[in-house]
């Protein structure tokens, strides 16, 4: 049997977990084990939140979760009832419910002798050995895997070392650094759930604005 241990329940491993699901030969005897501490359902942070204003940083037609069909996302939700063109950014909460109704699919409709597992826990160590290796969880048995994939996500930022006194603490203003999808869903987040007046700052070098700030 070729063991399979997929350490992250985020998108990464989900579509890895898909995508071997349904390539797997009818006549191989395959285990897929997938660990997260979250839940079956639980996706990440990224894809935690059921807010509309949470959009995905890919237009919906390049989304498929198959190489060979990007539009396969897009045709999914049509078939749902949502208006949206293939430009369009759609909500995360759409994409998360995409892939784990892909994945409830394809496990009904799995082929060949192949088992699958999702372990809620949190590894702890990885011994290799040879060809092998031995995967430890807290609080449970190690054990053996031909292949193990970290599909672990980013790693958190470091805290930078801020000293210039234009960046100052204050009650009301809230500086956000970069302008990536995690600075844009935090802003989000404050304008969702903060009932409060306050200053949001973007900082950045790619700010068109003088200084590399913007003001929301």
């Amino acid at each position: 049997m070729d063991q399979i241990t997929i350490i992250g329940g985020g998108l990464s491993g989900r579509l890895l977990t898909l995508n071997l699901i349904r390539q797997v030969s009818p006549h191989a005897t395959v285990s897929v084990r997938m660990i997260d501490k979250g839940g079956f359902d639980y996706m990440g942070p990224a894809y935690s939140n059921d807010s509309s204003d949470l959009l995905l940083n890919v237009p919906a037609a390049q989304m498929g979760a198959f190489s060979e069909d990007p539009e396969h996302f897009y045709r999914w939700v049509q078939d749902r009832g949502v208006r949206a063109e293939p430009g369009d950014f759609l909500p995360r909460r759409l994409y998360r419910d995409y892939i784990l109704f892909l994945m409830h699919e394809a496990l009904r409709a799995r082929a060949g002798d192949l088992a699958f597992e999702h372990i809620r826990g949190e590894v702890m160590d990885i011994e290799i050995d040879g060809l092998r290796a031995t995967v430890h969880l807290e609080g449970r048995k190690p054990f053996t895997a031909d292949r193990v994939v970290l599909a672990i996500g980013n790693f958190p930022p470091r805290h930078p070392s801020i000293t210039h006194r234009s960046v100052q603490r204050a009650r009301g203003t809230v500086a956000t650094l970069g302008t990536p999808t995690s600075s844009t869903s935090c802003f989000l987040r404050i304008r969702l759930f903060s009932s409060a007046r306050v200053k949001r700052w973007l900082i950045s070098r790619s700010c068109s604005t003088s200084g590399g700030t913007r003001e929301l």
